[in-house]
């Protein structure tokens, strides 16, 4: 199955979220699942890369109102979303205000 999750922040920034994010890739990893993490870049991080069997993608902000963050990027990619089997949204807001 293929999963994507979507979270304003990833590694390396570190808090109960991202960190909930992570485990629960690597446990989906375990099952034969391939999971996708999209988050936004807040660290001049590589826009891709793979972390402990995940593939992360990072995109570049625009604004971030209430700490919300908004991505012009996402939304050019937002056909590719048809291709995941499940899509699993840790912040209702971000991306996606």
């Amino acid at each position: 199955m293929k999963i994507l999750e979507i979270c304003p922040d990833f590694y390396p920034y570190v808090g109960g979220q991202e960190k909930f994010v992570l485990e629960l890739g690597k446990t989906l990893t375990e099952f034969g699942n391939e999971v996708t993490i999209f988050t936004i870049n807040r660290s001049n991080s590589p826009e891709f890369e793979q972390i402990e069997g995940l593939d992360v993608y990072r995109f570049n902000e625009l604004i971030s109102p209430l700490n919300n963050p908004i991505s012009v990027d996402f939304l050019k990619i937002f056909s590719k979303l048809k291709h995941f089997d499940v899509i699993h949204v840790h912040n209702e807001h971000a991306f996606v205000t």
